[in-house]
């Protein structure tokens, strides 16, 4: 293999010849920062619905354009005009711009994972003949679906295949034609990247991140992997065209992040995220052992705006990649960590019963970076709690424990005076349990119950038991645990629910609401819920909105929520001690609900709210 050398600078990139000079580009953005945004009842900025539709829609702003947009708002800051205008204008511009940064900073993050998955199921509709039919105008309809397996033409299971089209149409590139069938979306955005992907070279395997980790960590790799992880970033694209009036996304954007993703997870994995956001880092500084491979890593990185040239032959991280590097992992990791499902759908959609489920491996770390702040929240609501009602408890759980973060903080905050048990169904997040509490970073006494699926209570009880643990008035936090029971109805989910509820048990859980379509549609890259709601889906898992919502435009209506399913089983929710995270909607929607991200629900048993005085 033809080797150059590695510690030769990579261009940058460079804007498209048609596309506008940089002060037009600020000029562009600044009548989205001009309009008058708004307050939230939290104290954050948020954009007006008019200057955030402009932004969605006339700005390149995901990676490798959100750079661009972030630099447009400092000099939309630091300019002549703003510092002659009145108090009013400045601090209108200065709420704007700020509320204008977070949506592109929480889109660069949020978009790497859905267009992820879509080359990967994009790429699998091409070679099951389905995207010609699209593009020739035939409606997909699911229960007449045939999918190739082994050679041989199947049915397709119309609720297996729906799940596929309806992220399709989540991501805008597809549309419901009435009843059940699903035809190409009408804005030409759509077209062209089902034309793009007919024609292109896209044959990068899904799952690669493991090799990235490997030349990240100086692995040894076979002559075959250096060659996978060589190729990726010698087909990395950049985005070719500026023009934008659309927040469809491009093929070039999909076949890059198809590519990054896996870079990003790779250097998280190896630990390297850390050392290089902070230092100038070239070929050979990111992996010695391995310098074509890193070569092409920083192709990648560079093309997506995640590092820029810097003299002398060498990269530094930009603001949006500074982003993306220390917040992106986490939920990059939870999507990824689906991939077997990617690799065997056309099988999935014929019904065949595959061994096939999540592969977690690097991925436990990755989960923990999302979940951290989100379980210092929970731990502060049940401060707060027992702050406020003098409540005291001697058992703190956390189910769905992935390596325990929800103890780690706990034990740091309130030490070895209560007994911990720590639960999870996969022997990963078991193992990852065992190791931190051996290593130190969870109590010695730590009680660990393996095999603990989270929708079976009362094997789980009986494990308690076993070990002479009261479950009455302890406590235990699941994050998005909830949802991975398998096979759930509205009955189901409200029984366990129940058995929880009647063993006494505080009840503090974090689950991401699910979001409709029309909402996913509304909000572009605001969240990466499409693609969770698409792999949880795909795997069996069931998401549920926080409050019961009505029925939506496109798409099926949304499960009875986890307020009404907890409530079912006897719990109280404490609104109070509950906590929501950032709602979904840059702007303040007049006409409908701004659903947040996720909700930290507070629950207690009746009992303990009548004991408590609790009037909620």
């Amino acid at each position: 293999m033809e080797s150059r050398d590695a510690a030769a600078p990579i261009a940058a990139p460079q804007p498209h010849p048609a596309a506008p000079a940089p002060v037009s580009f600020l000029d562009r953005v600044l009548p989205i920062v001009a309009a008058p945004c708004g307050i939230s009842d939290d104290g954050y900025p948020h954009l007006s619905e008019d200057g955030y539709r402009l932004l969605r829609d006339t700005i390149p702003y995901i990676p490798g354009a959100g750079e661009r947009v972030l630099k447009a708002l400092d000099a939309i800051n630091r300019s002549k005009k703003v510092a002659q205008g009145s108090f009013a204008f400045q601090e209108n511009i200065s709420h704007a711009c700020a509320a204008a940064r977070s949506y592109v900073e929480s889109a660069s993050i949020a978009c790497s994972s859905d267009l992820w998955l879509l080359g990967a199921i994009l790429r699998t509709f091409r070679d099951q003949g389905f995207l010609g039919a699209l593009l020739t105008g035939e409606a997909l309809r699911p229960e007449t679906c045939l999918v190739s397996v082994d050679g041989r033409k199947r049915g397709a299971i119309p609720g297996e295949i729906e799940i596929d089209l309806l992220f399709l149409a989540s991501r805008g590139l597809l549309e419901p034609a009435g009843g059940r069938q699903y035809v190409l979306a009408s804005h030409p955005r759509a077209r062209s990247v089902l034309e793009a992907m007919t024609r292109a070279d896209f044959d990068q395997p899904a799952a690669i991140s493991r090799l990235w980790r490997g030349v990240f960590s100086g692995e040894r790799l076979s002559p075959a992997d250096e060659a996978i992880v060589t190729r990726a970033g010698a087909g990395s694209p950049m985005r070719s065209d500026w023009f934008q009036d659309t927040w469809l996304p491009t093929f070039d954007e999909i076949e890059l992040h198809y590519r990054l993703l896996p870079v990003v997870i790779g250097l998280r994995a190896a630990g390297r995220i850390e050392e290089v956001v902070d230092a100038l880092s070239t070929a050979r500084s990111l992996a010695p052992r391995h310098e074509s491979c890193a070569d092409a890593s920083l192709r990648i990185l560079s093309n997506a705006g995640v590092v820029e040239a810097r003299e002398p032959r060498g990269f530094a991280v930009t603001q949006i990649g500074k982003r993306i590097l220390e917040k992106g992992p986490g939920p990059m990791g939870i999507i990824e960590a689906y991939h077997p499902y990617l690799s065997n759908l056309p099988a999935i959609w014929a019904g065949e019963k595959i061994e096939t489920h999540v592969r977690r491996g690097d991925d436990i770390s990755a989960s923990q970076d999302a979940n951290r702040v989100t379980f210092i929240r929970a731990n502060d609501c049940l401060d707060a709690f027992c702050h406020a009602t003098g409540f005291a408890y001697s058992v703190f759980i956390e189910h769905a424990a992935g390596r325990g973060e929800a103890i780690r903080q706990r034990f740091a905050r309130s030490g070895g005076g209560i007994a911990y048990v720590a639960a999870d169904f996969e022997d990963e997040s078991i193992q990852a349990c065992l190791s931190e509490r051996d290593r130190g970073g969870l109590p010695a006494s730590l009680a660990v119950i393996g095999s603990s699926d989270i929708g079976a209570p009362g094997a789980f009880l009986q494990a308690l038991q076993r070990r002479g643990i009261d479950s009455k008035d302890a406590v235990m936090i699941v994050g998005n645990g909830f949802q991975e029971v398998r096979g759930q109805t509205d009955e189901s989910m409200s029984k366990v629910f129940k058995a929880y509820h009647d063993a006494g048990i505080v009840l503090i859980f974090i689950e991401e609401s699910a979001l409709s379509i029309d909402d996913l549609l509304e909000t572009g890259w605001s969240t990466y819920h499409a693609g969770f709601r698409y792999v949880h889906e795909r795997s069996g898992q069931v998401l549920r909105p926080s409050e019961d919502a009505g029925a939506p435009r496109v798409g099926p209506p949304l499960r009875t929520s986890w307020h009404s399913c907890a409530a079912a089983g006897g719990y109280v929710r404490l609104e109070r001690f509950s906590r929501r995270s950032r709602p979904i909607y840059p702007w303040r929607p007049k006409a409908k609900g701004n659903p947040s991200i996720s909700v930290t629900h507070f629950c207690v048993p009746r009992e303990l709210a009548r004991r408590l005085k609790l009037g909620e």
